[in-house]
């Protein structure tokens, strides 16, 4: 099983990736 703290970082990551793709998003919809 994982460990609480793994699955926070774990969880911290993805928010983090999930913000970056909007970001990317977002610059691909200005260029259009």
């Amino acid at each position: 099983m994982a460990q609480p703290f793994s699955t926070m970082q774990h969880t911290r990551l993805i928010s983090i990736i999930f913000f970056l793709h909007l970001c990317v998003i977002s610059n691909k919809l200005h260029d259009l």
